[in-house]
């Protein structure tokens, strides 16, 4: 007897489906349309997460879901604003009248910042409540920015004062469009959302950051994620991380967002790898006192200093640090050993786990013509990657003048070899250990507390 998939109980088709989204989310879209079985079983897995644009089009699609029973499935509202170009025009189709190639120093038509972000669009934004389940907010912007007649990192070498800021707003589309779309989000008032992911995070002022309807939203997130703007283009990238401006907008997070995150538990904060210099010179302001609620934090692309694990020890409910590949630099930080001494004398009485990884030496960077010192580090190399019961923790050398980050194995591998890394590790993962230990016993108490007095209402029950 044939037997297809609509013969199984619905929970294991789901189940089958929820393995098939993980690979590709559009073939449960297309296994939806082939009928109507499919269609309702499938129907909360197909909006769950929804996309918007900044075109009418898109700005429809998503309104017309909005006045549906389906807005109740939504639980994902990915959001992408761009600007066209002339050298972005599909093949046959005409350069919109007033747009010049140049966008960064021309002067756009009143009618295209207008129209940037089409009403439609706005509204959406402004009304995320009309989602009643909708939990995380994506917004990333996508612009060309390396058509522009100078290197996009000269966007960064001066600081943006907030009136500048503002002008810029009014003149190019780009900028008008980031804070429209800024202003649209700060209009929710009451909304299920607990999750804000910012993607591509340029590295400018938009002054809707501040604000008080923009705070307002930000005090009822439970989680945030910042992903810097990736800017890998040609070799100008090898320098951005010391821009006088990119430097001064990192410093500024705090104003942005870190100062407003009240009830955030968790966040992650992720740099791009030719801007590691970051954390290093002092510019993530995480001062204490912010984000009380915070448990659990994640970096990627920091160079790590022993200020930063003092700064990281008056998170008070932090229970959990990921470190993704971050370094030390000998030069700005000594050696992991001084972070970890210093992370375990703060006493963190609720940290449970830290993790580092990759736990990996970079490749190193020493002149091949001295021979006798290749062959020592090549020796020390390979006698720490041969044991098993020592990690290998990342460091860096870091070009002052370029930014450039490479191995620093060269400088800090004597100190590994004399284990001071691996036993301030060790003593750190001891505080560690037994806070895991502490909890665990406190769980226990609580669950045999709770056991009992439901074993007692029943015994008085019966």
């Amino acid at each position: 007897m044939t037997r297809s998939l609509c013969d199984l109980p619905n929970e294991l088709q789901l189940a089958i489906t929820d393995f098939v989204a993980i690979i590709d989310r559009r073939d449960i879209l297309n296994l939806s349309t082939t009928c109507t079985h499919f269609r309702t079983l499938l129907t909360p897995e197909v909006f769950k997460v929804v996309r918007l644009q900044n075109t009418e089009e898109s700005g429809l699609h998503v309104q017309s879901l909005a006045d549906t029973r389906k807005a109740a499935c939504v639980e994902e509202l990915h959001y992408v604003g761009s600007t066209r170009l002339p050298n972005e025009l599909l093949e046959g189709e005409e350069e919109p009248e007033g747009l010049q190639q140049d966008f960064y120093n021309a002067e756009d038509d009143d009618v295209l910042i207008d129209s940037v972000l089409p009403e439609v669009v706005h509204s959406v934004l402004s009304q995320l409540s009309r989602f009643p389940v909708l939990r995380t907010l994506t917004i990333r912007f996508s612009f060309n920015l390396s058509c522009m007649s100078e290197p996009e990192s000269s966007l960064y070498n001066e600081y943006e004062m907030s009136g500048a800021a503002r002008d810029a707003e009014s003149v190019h589309r780009w900028r008008a469009l980031m804070a429209k779309t800024y202003q649209a989000v700060s209009n929710n008032e009451a909304t299920s959302i607990r999750s804000l992911q910012i993607r591509d995070l340029i590295p400018k002022w938009v002054t809707v950051f501040g604000s008080k309807n923009f705070n307002r939203f930000l005090g009822s997130l439970e989680h945030c994620k910042i992903e810097m703007h990736d800017y890998t283009y040609g070799t100008e990238s090898s320098g951005i991380g010391i821009r006088p401006g990119y430097r001064e907008f990192c410093s500024r997070l705090d104003e942005a967002f870190f100062s407003h995150l009240s009830s955030v538990t968790r966040i992650d904060i992720l740099a791009f790898p030719t801007a590691k210099v970051v954390s290093r010179i002092g510019l993530l302001p995480l001062r204490p006192g912010l984000m009380k609620l915070l448990t659990s934090i994640y970096l990627k692309n920091f160079l790590i200093t022993p200020f930063f694990a003092a700064l990281l020890g008056h998170f008070r409910m932090l229970e959990t640090i990921r470190m993704h590949d971050c370094y030390v630099c000998e030069k700005t930080g000594g050696f992991w050993a001084t972070f970890f001494d210093f992370l375990a004398n703060m006493k963190p009485h609720k940290l449970r786990h830290i993790e580092i990884w990759p736990l990996h030496l970079m490749p190193l960077n020493i002149d091949h013509r001295d021979r006798e010192k290749l062959q020592e580090l090549v020796q020390s190399h390979a006698h720490l990657e041969n044991d098993s019961h020592r990690c290998l923790f990342p460091y860096a050398e870091v070009d002052e003048s370029s930014n450039f980050i490479s191995g620093g194995a060269k400088v800090n591998l004597n100190e590994r070899l004399a284990g001071r890394d691996q036993r301030a590790w060790a003593r750190l993962r001891n505080i560690t250990d037994d806070n895991l230990d502490r909890m665990a016993k406190q769980l226990h108490l609580v669950d045999k507390k709770t056991c009992g007095r439901i074993n007692g209402d029943s015994f008085q029950e019966a």
